[in-house]
Parts: structure tokens; sequence; C-alpha cells
């Protein structure tokens, strides 16, 4: 399977790179791309996911806010929902609320890349570590690649 990986957190991209290559993925880095300003760095996304042809692309950010709480939406495509699924199965085990899955199309990036897109939103206010959900977003990235594959079959 073929990811397109946008996560601003240099060691935990990585990591989560490393997990997915080691089960021979295709990881493709979004961040690494020099853009002169906001708009000329989405459009540079776009083209390089859609070019690449990533099957996934996530997106995580970690935003301050009132609550402890993780936003995931995507364009409502069957792996968007497969990695929502899979990401709350052990829900029980993390410190923060889960929103419902949304399909939201207002994102520039979720608009228009060709194929599925998940964006994971973290918005803390206790400085919430990545790390606590990299173990839950790595199995689960790596879950829809086998569900991926049966479906392909």
């Amino acid at each position: 399977m073929k990811y397109g990986i946008d996560i601003e957190n240099r060691y935990l991209r990585n990591k989560i790179a490393k997990e997915l290559r080691e089960e021979d993925h295709v990881v493709i880095i979004m961040n690494d791309i020099e853009y002169s300003g906001f708009g000329d760095m989405l459009l540079k996304k776009v083209v390089l996911a859609n070019q690449s042809k990533v099957d996934i692309y996530l997106y995580l950010n970690l935003v301050e806010g009132d609550e402890e709480e993780l936003r995931i939406f995507g364009d409502g495509s069957i792996l968007s929902k497969r990695f929502y699924e899979k990401f709350t199965f052990e829900k029980e085990k993390m410190n923060f609320k889960i929103s419902d899955y949304k399909k939201d199309m207002s994102y520039y990036i979720v608009s228009n890349i060709e194929n599925s897109v998940v964006c994971v939103e973290v918005m803390t206010k206790r400085g919430i570590s990545l790390w606590e959900i990299e173990p839950y977003i790595s199995k689960a990235l790596l879950d829809i690649s086998k569900d991926w594959e049966g479906i392909m079959r």
C-alpha cells in the first residue's frame, strides 16, 4: 500500500513511516517539500499525493483547545472510514474523547486529493503527547492495509 504522511512532528512522522516501511509499504513524506507560502504548500502536497497515487493520505495536527478530544474526518471513502474504525477500536485505552467520524470536504487537501484522505486533529489543553496516540495510528494504518489487500484481490 502507498501512504502519504503529513505530520509536522518529525520524530513522530519518522517513527510511523519506519513502521510502515518495515511491513513493505511505500511511504511518501509530504512535509519535505519546499514552498513559498501556505497556498503553495497545500497545492504542492495535493500534486505530490496525486502524482504519487497514494492510496491514503494521513494528516495529523496538534491544536490547542478547551477540551481533550480527537477529531477524525476525511473524504468519506472506505479506507478513511476503516481507519477511524480501527483507530477507535481500543479507544477505552486512550485518555481523551474521540469524536464521531465526519465527512468534511471543506478542507482543500480533503477535496482535492484523488484518493482516500483521513485527518486527525488532536485538540488539547493539557499538552497531550502525540506519543500517546502513535501506537494506535500505526496499528490502524497497518490494519487497513490488510483489509485493502483483501478487497483488491
